[in-house]
């Protein structure tokens, strides 16, 4: 994400968008995963906020890459 889009708010909406996802997911019986719905909620903070644009997708990638390198 470009700096310049990073505030409070915007993190807060990710940890609100993941609380929600989570608690959601849950109650249906749902399996998830709690960091990879934390990333979801600040990239997609991030796309409400300042459009698809401001995502740096190289950090992103190596993100998503160790996230499923993680799982073995």
């Amino acid at each position: 994400m470009d700096v310049k889009v990073i505030s409070p708010e915007m993190i807060l909406a990710g940890i609100i968008a993941a609380i929600f996802w989570g608690t959601t997911a849950t109650l249906l019986g749902l399996p998830i995963s709690m960091s990879h719905t934390l990333i979801g909620g600040f990239i997609g903070a991030a796309i409400a906020k300042a459009g698809f644009f401001s995502l740096i997708f190289s950090g992103i990638s190596t993100v998503l890459i160790f996230l499923v390198l993680a799982q073995f």
